[in-house]
């Protein structure tokens, strides 16, 4: 079961570094370009409950990448108010970011 853990992690984390490489370099392509893409906006992101650690490590994880900010937690913890300043980064973050986190690192299943 451990062995499990473990190895789900580590596809977490490929997944995430390979990410994140892919959000530094379109910020970056962004930040050199005379005409800049952003759009930035508030994005509501509705989570699942789950204890105040993996609470805490999800809103890291999306403040970690550039051009994502985890900004307010609602009282309920149900839901977590994120700056994009990419607008069409909410649509990641809820249809492949949000799934691989409660698989790999909470060990969910995926939803139909």
């Amino acid at each position: 079961m451990k062995r499990f853990v473990i190895v789900r992690w580590a596809l977490f984390a490929g997944y995430y570094f390979g990410d994140l490489v892919q959000a530094n370099l379109r910020l970056a392509r962004d930040l050199v370009s005379t005409k800049a893409a952003f759009s930035s906006t508030l994005h509501p992101l509705q989570v699942r409950p789950m204890k105040d650690s993996q609470l805490f490590a999800l809103a890291n994880l999306i403040s970690i990448t550039p051009g994502t900010l985890t900004v307010d937690v609602s009282e309920d913890r149900r839901t977590l108010l994120v700056h994009l300043l990419y607008e069409d980064s909410a649509q990641v973050l809820e249809t492949v970011f949000l799934p691989r986190f409660y698989e790999q690192i909470l060990g969910e299943e995926r939803d139909g």
